[in-house]
């Protein structure tokens, strides 16, 4: 920390007798990892004040962190302009997916503290919880997408010369890895590929290929054509190749992806293609016309400034397809808790109290029309943020006599802004103990430890800056409700060896794999919920401060991970006292999202009291199912 201060104190040669002090920002002591770059535009000697104020934003900002060079996982981009600086579209090319997100106008230098408190709110765990890792949300997003039955998606890749050779080979990747997430048959989902220029050319059909290997093959095989964009010829074929190849009764996709201008209209015989069923979603890539996408594809468009950033799209693709296959007759109790309290401005609470009101019952409207019709008309309160009084004022509205039906599924979606003034926890656990499933949704200054009160999942918590952002939660709230719940199990494992030795390992590492697998394959287990049930580990290795030092996250069974694991903990020196069961289970609740939680202890022997070690554990088993159990050596 020091060092780097000195670096930006070198930097600013002016001294400003009368600067304006930047406002201080929150400390961040436990900021998740990541490596932080800072790219700013040179000042000129006119200039220098706002370069002052430049260096003043990167002092406060990094003595909000916690630095060490350890904490290097995560890179991020921040790219900083003024009105004046560059134009928004420019901005946009430089920073990350999604742009809303990362691009950051401002109007004067002395406002660059908002860029600070969002790059708290990024690394800040405490606001942004602990964020899913990409391979997780891929593996919760294909289990989604398992249970999607019969479908016909064709791909329609622009291979004209726009096209570079490498970014040709980019589309190929991203096919490939939208196609992992289905369950590929001949009477499952099916993909077919055909390329466009100044021609269309089948490189294969829906029928063609009946597993992902071989529809990989399939696509690494693909060699770009060469020629004009004809977009709408392409399009007008594609009719033809439904009608051709497709199964009838079956819902039919395409995937259109293009970098440039058509040389020809395509707003008729999308139409055309519409009317035969036929949903279209369109990938512009750069320089691709956006008002000619969006008469293809309407709010199924999604635009990325290079190939690169395809990979940054596929999973809202594939959430898209997903949520409108899943949505299909699905049965669902939906109530939305709105703060309408004083802190939320009348502007905000049309995007989006201490005496929570009615709106309308489950069972008031059997129409969207009359749905969108009430909810425009809900007047703002104006009053204290008291959501625990609201979170026990809804509970009855799931009930049967206000309109609720207790037999289908029945989801809260909390969405507020501010902190309550009262205990949240209780009256959300009593909607979670109905087997109501609640969702919170943060804005501004709401914060994450408390949406996390509500919800006891993270997969559920939600976090915008600002109100405008709500719209880009929609499909994601969407496909989490329509998907079926099942029953999903979550086994922790913790192992205490005081006094490890070589053949306590070695039996260990032969002992523990059958074991795990046994666990997975249970049959008799239920969470009283329809669906099938699911097990899935965590293997945990506390620190000798309570910290993590090693945890993969929950997944399937591995003999891989269960090796490392073991390697870990071998290196460690833990003992079965408070403070190493206390990690255990206190991780073991906060970082699953199922509706059972399992800790398994492992021990050679207990390293403190026995009464106090049982008052931790009941403790901790009165949130989950844990069981102590000896281990031998």
């Amino acid at each position: 920390m020091q060092d780097v201060s000195g670096v930006i104190q070198g930097t600013g040669q002016l001294e400003m007798k009368n600067e304006a002090k930047m406002e201080p920002i929150e400390a961040c002591p436990t900021a998740i990892p990541a490596d932080l770059v800072f790219l700013i535009e040179e000042f000129s000697r006119a200039q220098q004040s706002n370069f002052q104020h430049v260096v003043n934003f990167l002092k406060t900002t990094i003595s909000s962190l916690s630095i060490h060079p350890d904490v290097v996982r995560i890179g991020l981009v921040f790219y900083m302009g003024t009105q004046l600086a560059l134009e928004s579209m420019n901005l946009e090319k430089i920073a990350s997916y999604p742009p809303w997100k990362h691009v950051i106008p401002l109007e004067s230098f002395l406002q660059l503290n908002v860029v600070g408190s969002k790059i708290k709110n990024q690394l800040c765990p405490e606001i942004s919880g602990k964020r899913a890792s990409v391979s997780g949300m891929s593996s919760a997003l294909q289990e989604g997408c398992v249970y999607i039955e019969k479908v016909g998606i064709y791909f329609l890749i622009d291979g004209s010369d726009s096209i570079h050779q490498d970014d040709f080979l980019k589309m190929k990747v991203f096919m490939n890895e939208v196609i992992k997430m289905f369950h590929i048959g001949p009477d499952r989902v099916q993909f077919g590929v055909f390329q466009y220029s100044d021609e269309i050319s089948s490189q294969f059909t829906l029928s063609q290929h009946a597993t992902v290997a071989g529809l990989k093959v399939a696509i690494d095989g693909i060699q770009q054509n060469g020629g004009g964009t004809m977009t709408g010829q392409a399009l007008g074929s594609m009719m033809q190749v439904f009608a051709d190849t497709a199964r009838s009764n079956v819902p039919w996709y395409l995937i259109i992806i293009t970098d440039g201008k058509s040389m020809d209209p395509a707003a008729e015989v999308v139409e055309a293609l519409r009317g035969d069923g036929v949903t279209i979603y369109a990938i512009r890539v750069r320089d691709a016309n956006t008002i000619e996408l969006q008469e293809i594809a309407e709010d199924r468009m999604f635009f990325v400034n290079d190939f690169d950033s395809l990979k940054a799209i596929q999973q809202e693709v594939v959430q898209g397809i997903c949520s409108s296959e899943t949505c299909k007759n699905r049965k669902a109790d939906i109530i939305f808790l709105m703060d309408a309290s004083e802190y939320i401005s009348p502007k905000d609470f049309e995007k989006m109290n201490s005496n929570p009101q009615e709106e309308f019952r489950l069972n008031r409207y059997s129409s969207n029309v009359d749905i969108h019709r009430t909810i425009s008309d809900v007047k703002q309160i104006n009053d204290g943020t008291y959501t625990g009084k609201a979170l026990n004022f809804t509970l009855p509205f799931f009930g049967s006599s206000r309109g609720g039906r207790p037999s289908v599924h029945q989801y809260l979606i909390v969405i507020t802004d501010g902190v309550a003034r009262d205990n949240v926890a209780i009256p959300a656990k009593a909607l979670r103990d109905r087997n109501i499933i609640v969702f919170a949704i943060g804005v501004g200054e709401a914060k994450y430890s408390q949406l996390l009160e509500i919800t006891n999942d993270q997969s559920k918590v939600y976090y915008e800056e600002k109100f405008e952002s709500l719209l880009n939660l929609e499909k994601k709230i969407l496909y989490q409700v329509c998907i079926p719940q099942g029953c999903n199990v979550d086994l922790s494992v913790g192992i205490d060896l005081s006094t490890p030795t070589r053949q306590v390992q070695q039996r260990l590492q032969g002992l523990l794999p059958e074991l795990m697998q046994e666990l997975v394959m249970l049959s008799n287990i239920s969470c009283g919920v329809p669906g099938q049930t699911k097990v899935v580990l965590r293997y945990l290795v506390p620190g000798s401060k309570g910290q993590l030092i090693f945890d993969l996250g929950f997944e399937k069974y591995s003999d891989e991970t269960i090796q490392k694991f073991l390697i870990h903990q071998a290196a460690s020196s833990n003992h079965m006292d408070v403070d190493f069961l206390q990690s255990l289970g206190d991780s073991a609740i906060r970082l699953s999202s199922a509706k059972v939680k399992v800790l398994l202890v492992f021990t050679d022997g207990l390293d403190e009291d026995l009464e106090r070690l049982k008052e931790i554990s009941e403790l901790l088993c009165s949130k989950v199912n844990c069981r102590a159990l000896p281990h031998a050596t």
